[in-house]
């Protein structure tokens, strides 16, 4: 759940759908989605693209059987909520 930068490791923390962290569920069609780059030290570090992947189960999702997915690639990201 990372990406390699130049000087280390950026990771993916914080979470959220709906500005909750892990929702037993949640009563919207079109959930907001949002997450920090923790980059570590790293310098000018940003997000160039993302891929979102939702599994009914973790094996599903192991297994590569997403029931919903999602990705952008390019250069005019769009954020649903940043908190």
């Amino acid at each position: 759940m990372g990406t390699i930068v130049e000087q280390g490791v950026s990771v993916v923390i914080s979470l959220r759908t709906e500005y909750l962290v892990d929702p037993l569920s949640i009563d919207t069609r079109i959930p907001r989605l949002s997450w920090i780059i923790d980059a570590g030290t790293a310098r000018g570090v940003s997000q160039s693209a993302y891929q979102i992947e939702v599994a009914g189960t973790p094996a599903n999702l192991a297994a590569d059987k997403a029931d919903w997915s999602a990705q952008w690639i390019g250069d005019h990201p769009r954020f649903l909520a940043q908190l």
